[in-house]
């Protein structure tokens, strides 16, 4: 292939046409692009928002504390859906190192039974610091994932604790995965992260507890949501599978409803909403970027001699963005 040919095949029209087509290098290469920030990403995105049906796929949130096994329930979840006929696309955010910055994305590591499939899309993504269990660029992955024709695409946020609301934003159902055994879970969890459920899984449903677990979240959905929906409680065990078939029948469920009540068209909107952010967040970090590096120094130094406070400092630097005319280019 000629090197006119490749650069051709590489722009936003031609990388939206293929992605639409189900061409999964296409795919991996815009994800990138998205993920480094590069310009043409959003012209990407842009494209398929045009030309692409995203009304179709289902988003599937799962969430949960350490070591309540997300990732072993996910790789659960789409062998399910591959036995159903399915294609499924994952997402697994990874936790940044607060001093290096880097993630192990260990994607092959946690799903090697699907590695291979054609029918399965994988993709690790470091969260970048972001707080929420998202990385700022989740709700844009999963947007190309869904053009790409995918109609099931799970997310599993970082698993950090109860600051994990922002999937809430993103995904048609949450999956809250709990494990008995880590104390006194329902008090521990916090409110946010408990009311965001709309399918509690209590994994790990072999161990003590359990069904004591299962209970006790039973008896605290008591009283219906707002939307009129009680979320399920699921018995699940990853490892053997049993109680997966009911958790994605219980998924369907929660989904039934969505669109039998019309809220589908609100948790539409809240995606959009997520996505606005995610793409503002780009915006700024590329604008951020674009500041010459001596007059970041400047603020820098001016900062750690006190000459600056950090609110002066800030609107500083965005005077610079502005003044170098990168916010919105």
């Amino acid at each position: 292939m000629s090197m006119s040919n490749n650069k051709e095949q590489q722009t936003p029209e031609s990388l939206a046409e293929r992605i639409i087509g189900g061409d999964r290098r296409a795919l991996a290469r815009a994800i990138t692009l998205l993920e480094n920030g590069a310009p043409q990403a959003n012209r990407i995105v842009s494209l398929l928002h045009q030309n692409a049906d995203l009304n179709k796929a289902r988003f599937i949130g799962i969430t949960g504390p350490p070591g309540a096994g997300k990732s072993t329930l996910s790789n659960a979840l789409v062998t399910c859906l591959r036995k159903r006929g399915e294609k499924a696309a994952l997402i697994l955010v990874d936790p940044a190192s607060p001093l290096t910055g880097g993630a192990i994305l260990g994607d092959r590591l946690r799903l090697p039974g699907h590695s291979a499939d054609d029918g399965v899309f994988i993709r690790s993504m470091s969260n970048r610091g972001h707080l929420g269990g998202l990385s700022p660029t989740t709700a844009g992955v999963a947007t190309l994932m869904q053009a790409a024709g995918f109609k099931r695409v799970i997310i599993e946020t970082v698993g950090t604790g109860q600051a994990e609301t922002e999937i809430a934003g993103l995904a048609d159902t949450v999956v809250l995965v709990l494990v008995p055994g880590l104390g006194d879970d329902i008090q521990l969890m916090k409110a946010g992260i408990m009311e965001i459920a709309d399918v509690f899984a209590v994994n790990k449903s072999d161990r003590d507890g359990a069904a004591l677990l299962a209970s006790e979240l039973k008896m605290s959905q008591t009283v219906s949501s707002g939307d009129g929906f009680t979320p399920e409680v699921i018995l699940t065990s990853a490892l053997s599978g049993d109680g997966v078939d009911s958790l994605l029948d219980a998924i369907d469920r929660h989904y039934a409803h969505l669109e039998q009540s019309g809220l589908i068209k609100v948790t539409r909107k809240k995606r959009i909403q997520t996505q606005l952010n995610g793409a503002l967040q780009g915006l700024f970090r590329n604008a951020l970027a674009g500041i010459a590096s001596e007059d970041l120094s400047q603020v820098n130094c001016q900062l750690e001699q006190c000459i600056l406070d950090p609110y002066s400092a800030a609107e500083t630097l965005w005077n610079l963005i502005i003044a170098n005319g990168k916010g919105g280019k």
